[in-house]
């Protein structure tokens, strides 16, 4: 089960998507860092701006940022990850994986358990290189705690867990990936 997770891995990283959704996720993650500015106060405390928008004093814009960061990211990611992890799961069907699965007499549940969290594990780096570096750097300047956005990033894994399984179960009886993308 580990082999196959490892190589669902290495097989997104050669199909490109892998690194497509990585690469994306980190020049998502520039441009929230770019957009975003923290201007200090005289009093002590920090101004918030979202480009020239004035948000409001750290406490209060802070957590509202983390909030439309997690909602824009959990969607974008959410299709990007399905396009990602679906053809992984449907390739064990494909000509010569078959072959080497019967030869080896690995069970297919272990492949497609160690796939299905090769898409979860390709999931959870593109949030977590989106969301957390803008997070770690309110945090460091401000104070205001990201433990709302982190547990925003779980929950989205959860939901993401979710529809890949039911994309895996739709990989079981045929080949293609067209039905897990739906």
């Amino acid at each position: 089960m580990i082999a196959a997770y490892v190589n669902s891995l290495a097989e997104a990283v050669n199909r490109r998507m892998g690194l497509v959704m990585l690469g994306l996720s980190a020049v998502v993650a520039v441009v929230f860092n770019w957009i975003v500015r923290l201007v200090p106060l005289g009093d002590g405390s920090t101004m918030v701006m979202f480009g020239n928008r004035m948000l409001g004093p750290d406490k209060i814009a802070a957590p509202a940022l983390f909030k439309t960061e997690a909602q824009f990211t959990g969607g974008l990611w959410l299709l990007l990850g399905i396009f990602a992890a679906a053809p992984l799961l449907a390739s064990t069907l494909d000509k010569g994986w078959l072959e080497l699965t019967l030869s080896k007499g690995t069970a297919r549940w272990k492949i497609l358990v160690g796939r299905y969290f090769g898409g979860i594990t390709l999931y959870f780096l593109a949030l977590i290189i989106t969301t957390m570096p803008l997070a770690i750097r309110i945090w460091l300047k401000t104070g205001a705690q990201p433990g709302p956005l982190v547990m925003a990033t779980i929950i989205q894994c959860l939901g993401f867990a979710a529809l890949l399984a039911l994309a895996a179960l739709a990989t079981l009886p045929q080949t293609g990936i067209a039905v897990p993308i739906m």
